[in-house]
């Protein structure tokens, strides 16, 4: 049966004292001799080994106890739900026929694009001619149709060297220019006026400043020539019974200086 630790301690430390004792005994032998020879010189008594310092052996470490098992807390079982079941006199519907072709999934076309808007073209600009109307009035001449009136700058200066030109319908005249000329010396500057023969009294007139084209001039004029370029927009009159007598006058915007001369 085997030793416990504390009982086999106990056994190494009586086997230690009886190894040292045995020496001592030993020792005494030679001691007594020499005292019994020699009994007047002392003897030295040899020294006593000490005992040795016992040191116990520490114990083993006392193991260290388990923490205690945590008891385990009980889990509910889940409670059942009861899932609701389908009706039983709900009908199932057939499957389909295996020869029709499943609808198509309809395409959705893209939204047409939104229309850009197109940016107005600028204004165009009104021409600008070199004259315009300034303002006319008609009176009364039995027996006669007449066109007068002056040609002036923006200033007011009489403007001279240009030529008026009349159409109703498919008739047509051109009156001398302007001012002084080879076929009117005696006018005034800025001075027109054209005389009409009685049978176009009734009639809706265009009147514009042009410059007379036809060859020979100066000095031979024609005023029945229709080779004029046209210098202003037109102007209209209408003339009637005795209302036949119209007085127009116009503005120069410019390169008022550059008539036929």
């Amino acid at each position: 049966m085997a030793l416990k630790n504390g009982q086999m301690k106990l056994i190494s430390g009586l086997v230690l004292a009886l190894t040292l004792v045995s020496p001592a005994c030993s020792v005494t032998e030679p001691v007594k001799t020499r005292l019994a020879s020699n009994p007047d010189k002392p003897v030295p008594l040899p020294t006593r080994t000490p005992w040795p310092t016992f040191t116990p052996t520490p114990e083993e470490p006392t193991a260290t106890p388990l923490p205690p098992t945590p008891t385990p807390t009980p889990t509910l079982p889940p409670t059942d739900t009861p899932v609701p079941l389908p009706p039983t006199d709900t009908p199932t519907p057939p499957p389909p026929p295996t020869d029709t072709p499943p609808p198509a999934t309809p395409t959705k076309k893209p939204a047409p694009p939104k229309p850009t808007a197109t940016p107005a073209p600028p204004p165009t600009a009104a021409p600008q001619f070199r004259f315009q109307p300034k303002g006319s009035y008609a009176g009364k001449n039995d027996g006669l149709t007449r066109f007068m009136g002056h040609i002036t700058d923006r200033a007011g200066n009489p403007v001279n060297g240009f030529f008026l030109y009349f159409t109703c319908g498919s008739f047509h005249k051109v009156c001398f220019p302007t001012g002084p000329s080879p076929v009117a010396p005696d006018w005034a500057p800025g001075w027109y006026d054209q005389y009409i023969a009685s049978k176009e009294l009734d009639c809706d007139w265009t009147m514009q400043v042009v410059m007379y084209k036809c060859p020979g001039w100066p000095p031979v004029f024609n005023s029945d020539c229709d080779q004029v370029e046209a210098l202003a927009p037109p102007d209209y009159f209408h003339t009637y019974d005795d209302h036949t007598v119209v007085t127009a006058d116009w503005w120069c915007n410019s390169d008022c200086d550059q008539g036929w001369r």
